[in-house]
């Protein structure tokens, strides 16, 4: 309560936003918009420990930032006209320019005369001076057709191009292709008379997408300011980070294919989807663990192919369909699973793609895992020999459990590197050797891949709410 009552930050932010847009039909069948937008978000950020805050008082931090987001798109739809009102064809063309701005400044100083808040900074002795500049701009082209043939079969191609200015500069751009097929069965002649059933489509998909979640400036050797004092004057000098600079980053690339079914009986009365998918991803953007003999720890880089596999099915119910009272009750089915199929191209003596241990990245295995000792159980009583010294203390020592010359006899205790008294947890010796170490770490999965919510709306009048229970994890 003391540190509180001497102690003060207040965070201000101003937030400004504005969307136009505006639309031109030029002829029958021709739309062009023009979208544009402008976010800002000012922040500053005062902090100020007055003369009586213990170790450090009279002392505080005000950070300045700016952060701008700016959205223009291009877009062209036109609608091809077909004397045979069988077919249709829609054509669009979009180009889209995205970029983001931020700014900071920090200033932090001690000693301060006037012992007021961070506006007296100033006048205090200077500690730190910091700056923060990033851009990331996103450059990109769509191409797309869509065509129905009596709005039964329908197929939609597309193809996009994207720039990323955080990448390198012979890898800024990356192309992703997509197709798409539906079939709506239900429209067929032969299932016509069939009353109870209102909706049946299938629906099959591939497509490509790109991920350029890294921040800037990765592809370049970036520093770090470090502040020394000359006499009285404050110097700032500049050292390479720890992070190595990797100048052929690239996109990273998901390929997916979709199978699907929707479906809908009795008026849609109940109705649903069960979907498949299948996903790859290459040249992962990864923060990989380095040999840190030449200074650097880490470095970004495109590594491995992953997939993922999964399905998904939902039900929708409208028990009670009235005028004035709705209540639809859903159910939800996930399950997913993925594993790495390799991190890089080289191979051990066994020609087959070797685990990355440092980084936690095991071959067949799931992306995000534990790699720890395996828990197997607690320590009992019966589990030691139990030692009273002369002076009537008591130790415990793990009784001998393994039989090192094949005689029937066990002549070994577990080694361990720690104290273990009864209660303590037990790890299980994986290779059986009588030693806890490295060797004994086993992979564990840390995200569950199965869930299974159920939705509940209920709707009287203008009134809404809604419910969902999740109660299943898959356990690890």
């Amino acid at each position: 309560m003391f540190r509180a009552r001497h102690a003060n930050r207040e965070i201000m932010r101003n937030n400004f936003k504005i969307n136009l847009f505006t639309d031109l039909k030029l002829f029958k069948g021709f739309n062009y918009r023009l979208n544009t937008s402008f976010y800002n978000v000012q922040k500053e950020d005062g902090q100020y420990k007055d003369k009586a805050y213990p170790n450090g008082g009279a002392s505080g931090t005000l950070l300045n930032g700016n952060k701008e987001h700016f959205l223009i798109e291009n877009i062209v739809n036109y609608r091809v006209p077909v004397k045979n009102r069988d077919h249709r064809l829609d054509l669009t063309l979009v180009q889209s320019w995205d970029q983001e701005t931020q700014k900071e400044m920090e200033y932090s100083a001690n000693n301060v005369p006037v012992d007021f808040d961070w506006n007296m900074l100033p006048d205090g002795n200077v500690t730190g001076i910091g700056r923060k500049y990033e851009e990331r701009t996103l450059l990109s082209f769509i191409a797309r057709a869509q065509y129905g043939l009596m709005d039964r079969y329908l197929l939609t191609a597309a193809w996009r191009r994207d720039g990323s200015s955080v990448f390198g500069p012979s890898n800024k751009c990356g192309d992703f292709l997509s197709l798409a097929l539906a079939w709506r069965i239900k429209e067929e002649s032969f299932l016509e008379e069939v009353n109870w059933l209102s909706n049946l489509k299938l629906r099959a998909s591939y497509g490509q997408v790109g991920n350029q979640a890294i921040k800037p400036y990765k592809t370049l050797g970036a520093t770090e300011g470090l502040g020394t004092e000359f006499g009285n004057v404050l110097e700032t000098g500049y050292l390479p980070t720890k992070e190595l600079s990797n100048p052929n980053l690239k996109w990273e690339t998901t390929s997916s294919a979709n199978f699907a079914v929707d479906f809908g009986v009795l008026e849609n009365r109940l109705s649903g989807t069960v979907e498949y998918y299948h996903t790859t991803t290459t040249d992962l953007l990864v923060a990989r663990s380095i040999n840190n003999s030449l200074g650097y720890s880490t470095m970004y880089d495109n590594l491995g192919k992953t997939r993922t596999q999964g399905l998904e099915v939902s039900l929708n119910a409208d028990v009670i369909r009235q005028e004035k009272l709705k209540w639809s009750v859903g159910v939800n089915f996930a399950k997913s699973k993925n594993k790495i199929l390799k991190i890089n191209d080289k191979v051990d003596e066994n020609e087959k793609y070797p685990d990355d241990v440092n980084n936690r990245w095991f071959i067949g295995k799931p992306i995000d895992v534990y790699y720890d000792y395996q828990f197997d159980g607690i320590y009992q009583y019966e589990d030691f020999d139990k030692i009273v010294g002369d002076d009537g203390s008591i130790k415990y020592k793990l009784k001998k459990i393994y039989d090192t010359n094949g005689d029937g006899i066990p002549d070994k205790a577990l080694e361990r590197t720690d104290n273990v008294e009864p209660g303590f947890i037990k790890v299980k010796d994986i290779n059986n050797d009588g030693v806890i170490d490295s060797d004994d770490r086993v992979v564990i999965k840390k995200t569950p891949i199965t869930s299974l919510p159920f939705p509940v709306i209920s709707t009287l009048k203008a009134l809404t709410s809604t419910s969902i229970f999740i109660p299943y994890r898959e356990p690890l």
